[in-house]
């Protein structure tokens, strides 16, 4: 899930593969606001109208 929302917030950018061995972090405002951006938009794409 993690590389492929990576995917699409840097399109032509794949992360390395020694992320995988690194300790999780807390989010930063920006990567909250861009994840409630995507959940929003999924949910509104969802709606029935």
């Amino acid at each position: 899930y993690a590389y492929h929302q990576f995917r699409e917030q840097f399109p032509g950018v794949k992360p390395p593969w020694s992320w995988r061995s690194l300790p999780p972090l807390d989010p930063n405002q920006q990567v909250l606001a861009w994840v409630r951006a995507r959940a929003r938009d999924f949910a509104r794409s969802h709606q029935d109208d």
